[in-house]
């Protein structure tokens, strides 16, 4: 579980840049897809599932990435 995100503000700093700075955390924190992905419960056969498809989508990225290397 992501912990809480907080950043420092610096003197005479515009607002906007503040944001971007406290976004880019959040996001990289990855707070906002444990967020999405917690939204609803989920068996652990429909976890076991989407781990599976996530697997199966990550090697065929890979063969056709290996794929296109090879043949020059």
């Amino acid at each position: 579980m992501v912990g809480h995100v907080g950043i420092k503000v610096r003197d005479a700093e515009p607002i906007e840049k503040v944001l971007r700075r406290f976004s880019t955390k959040v996001k990289r924190s990855g707070l906002l897809a444990e967020m999405k992905r917690s939204r609803f419960f989920m068996t652990q056969g429909e976890v076991r599932k989407m781990k599976q498809q996530r697997s199966a989508r990550r090697r065929q990225k890979a063969l056709r990435h290996q794929g296109r290397f090879s043949k020059e």
